[in-house]
């Protein structure tokens, strides 16, 4: 009969440090800065709330940290006004000017 040789011991899980779980750190918390989620532009919904507002014209312009959209729409006084949204993506900043006009002048 041949002996066996064990060179482990019996597993005591109440013996094991409990270890926190492993998390991934944000590119921000590393110093980085993530860049923004291109987000699609319904162009047809746009040209639609713009001629809604009688919008007489418009621009979309890239700046530093995102993009800016202006309009110029007439104001209940028959005057015109500009009005401007800035944000990370095209989407935010178009909804931020629509809006903006949509308010009573």
């Amino acid at each position: 009969m041949q002996g066996r040789f064990r060179l482990q011991g019996p597993e005591d899980p109440a013996a094991r440090p409990a270890l926190p779980p492993l998390e991934m750190p944000s590119p921000e918390s590393m110093g980085r800065i993530a860049e923004p989620r291109a987000i699609n532009v319904d162009w047809t919904d746009v040209r639609r709330r713009l001629d809604d507002l009688k919008a007489t014209s418009f621009h979309l312009q890239k700046v530093a940290g995102g993009y800016r959209f202006s309009c110029i729409v007439p104001t209940s006084a028959g005057e015109r006004r500009t009005v401007a949204g800035e944000a990370r993506n095209e989407a935010a900043a178009i909804n931020q000017a629509l809006v903006q006009a949509n308010r009573a002048d």
